[in-house]
């Protein structure tokens, strides 16, 4: 098995993993979920204080930073298993646009079986998070490209 291949099936493992995992959380009860942000509400502020930063975290703030990251990350998935699957035509940027769209769709379907109202808000901020990851994978993949080239040149 070459590297290339390796490398796009543990990608799929982890975007499948990923996917599972921001479903899960939807399928958590509100009481349960509300349990979760402050849990981690309380150690992100437990950092915040050691750094001396005075910043006052809330819950609310923290359920929506984890949609955020959890999209950043599957779009950081994507974007990569993209890259490493051939070069990228519109057509690939377009599958991953639609990939995530689908999974905040679902993500947020998922949240009326578990008694929490789904909101057409947290649509658009995770699809928000995988879209800016997409773009900052890009762009870090663009900067390495220009300079591999430049340092083949220089030999």
């Amino acid at each position: 098995m070459n590297k290339n291949k390796l490398v796009r099936i543990v990608l799929l493992i982890l975007i499948i993993l990923t996917v599972l995992f921001i479903w899960s959380n939807s399928l958590r009860g509100r009481d349960d979920s509300s349990l979760q942000s402050g849990r981690v509400r309380e150690f992100c502020q437990r950092i915040l204080d050691t750094l001396g930063i005075s910043l006052t975290l809330t819950n609310h703030l923290v359920r929506k930073l984890a949609h955020f990251l959890e999209f950043f990350l599957l779009g950081i998935e994507l974007t990569v298993y993209g890259i490493h699957r051939r070069a990228l035509t519109r057509r690939d940027v377009t599958d991953i646009l639609l990939s995530l769209s689908g999974v905040a769709f679902l993500d947020e379907t998922l949240q009326i079986f578990s008694a929490r109202g789904p909101a057409i808000a947290d649509v658009w901020l995770d699809i928000s998070g995988g879209v800016t990851a997409m773009l900052f994978t890009f762009a870090f993949y663009y900067l390495v490209s220009v300079c591999r080239r430049r340092g083949k040149t220089r030999r």
